[in-house]
């Protein structure tokens, strides 16, 4: 298990070897991406059933 103390992502890659750096940026990424699509997805559902 990792140990760390920062107090976000960008602390932790601050922390982080750099030859794992561009691993953990690109799969913070894609978390946030999948993160954004389903609150996407989300309101789009709750829009459809206000509306029908």
């Amino acid at each position: 298990m990792v140990q760390s103390k920062a107090n976000d992502v960008d602390g932790y890659l601050t922390e982080a070897p750099e030859e794992r750096r561009g691993a953990l940026t690109n799969l913070s990424i894609h978390l946030m991406r999948t993160a954004f699509r389903r609150a996407v997805d989300r309101a789009v559902d709750d829009d459809s059933r206000r509306w029908s």
